[in-house]
């Protein structure tokens, strides 16, 4: 049976465990997808808004993730977000997302 190889974008391997036939790589090139991995908001400027008071996000991640969002494009690779990068995901596809977290309280 093929292994499904693939590239974790973000910091835990974790996110992959659900995957049948399975095997990490750490060459996008080699890679049959992408998996975006979940994490901190998505820094409102990527998707021209204002930062919200409780919007806590990591603009050196969302930079490196946004690089290999853009070589995914040029390769054709097929990318999954889950969790906080379903959202990241959307936003450097063009769409919009709305901070809706009202309270410090909130996780989600």
């Amino acid at each position: 049976m093929k292994k499904n190889k693939v590239f974790v974008v973000g910091y835990s391997t974790d996110y992959a465990n659900w995957i049948p036939n399975l095997e990490l790589v750490k060459d996008l090139k080699e890679a049959d997808f992408a998996l975006f991995t979940g994490g901190e908001d998505v820094c409102p400027h990527l998707y021209n808004e204002p930062i919200g008071s409780y919007t806590r996000f990591n603009r050196s991640r969302d930079a490196k993730e946004q690089d290999v969002f853009d070589k995914c494009l040029l390769m054709g690779k097929p990318m999954l977000g889950i969790c906080r990068r379903a959202p990241l995901l959307c936003v450097l596809s063009g769409g919009r997302l709305v901070q809706d977290q009202e309270t410090r309280y909130s996780v989600h």
